[in-house]
């Protein structure tokens, strides 16, 4: 695999991980943990990613795949839960609302598997 392609790929998982660790010690902002959340979220799925493009066997690639497809899921769930903490959404949202923004997501992935 080229260099210059992977730096492209460990970069943005770098700045995540980094966005994730200030977020956790900022937790008693309110939207501190949400941020942490999607971020976390989001550097799973990089580096499941990143694994994905650097295999060299279709199977090794279609496993990653598979791997990554659930965090790409709830990487919209969780970016829609932080944009609903910012707006200032959470006082309204209960732990039912959290599960039911997480139901398509999950039919989805059992599709898709």
């Amino acid at each position: 695999m080229n260099l210059s392609l992977m730096a492209i790929l460990v970069i943005p998982l770098l700045v995540t991980v980094g966005v994730a660790v200030h977020a956790w010690f900022q937790r008693p902002n309110r939207n501190a943990f949400a941020m942490f959340i999607f971020m976390l979220v989001t550097s799973v799925h990089l580096s499941l990613y990143l694994f994905q493009l650097v295999s060299s066997q279709l199977a090794a690639a279609r496993f990653w795949m598979f791997a990554a497809l659930p965090w790409s899921l709830l990487m919209g769930v969780s970016w829609l839960i932080l944009a609903l903490h910012v707006a200032g959404y959470e006082r309204i949202m209960r732990s039912t609302h959290y599960v039911l923004l997480s139901i398509m997501p999950a039919i989805i992935m059992l599709l898709a598997w």
